[in-house]
């Protein structure tokens, strides 16, 4: 049942966004809110985004994520900074983005008082539609590599989100 909410709600959404044509703006700007789940936890996402050109765009996140790892209460604040370039672009509709960049998170690991700073870097696959020609849908998937083992070198988890266009 929730699975089928789910496409019902991407595909309005799909529909709605075949009627709201845009493209990325050189020297524009944008701010994201997302949500994102992996197999332990869940995170909240903002961001803000600068699109150097159509093709290419610079985009800073901050995370908070929290959940059960291992059980052990975890949370994390962390911050990624990712050079994007959109691959693909349908019909003005649909975009295909990568970006990878280095990221640097704060985790802490209660009751074992375990905590301190992290440090990797990340990818990011993200299909994005438009809804209208200011907002947009945004699924994503991440991978991030991390140096400490405390908390496990490799994270992963997808996510959903808008982008709001100024």
């Amino acid at each position: 049942m929730r699975l089928k909410r789910v496409a019902i709600t991407l595909i309005t959404l799909l529909a709605i966004a075949v009627n709201a044509k845009a493209q990325y703006m050189p020297q524009s700007s944008a701010f994201k809110i997302g949500f994102g789940k992996s197999q332990m936890t869940t995170s909240l996402t903002g961001g803000y985004t600068y699109f150097a050109s159509e093709k290419v765009f610079i985009s800073g996140h901050g995370n908070f994520e929290w959940g059960t790892l291992h059980q052990f209460d975890y949370t994390s604040l962390s911050a990624n900074l990712l050079a994007n370039y959109s691959l693909v672009n349908i019909s003005g509709v649909v975009f295909l983005n990568i970006g990878a960049g280095p990221t640097i998170a704060y985790d802490t690991l209660a009751p074992l008082k375990t905590k301190g700073f992290d440090y990797g870097a990340t990818g990011r696959i993200e299909v994005e539609t438009f809804i209208t020609d200011a907002v947009s849908f945004i699924i994503s998937g991440n991978q991030a590599m991390m140096s400490k083992k405390d908390f496990g070198n490799y994270r992963s988890s997808i996510g959903v989100g808008f982008r709001f266009f100024m």
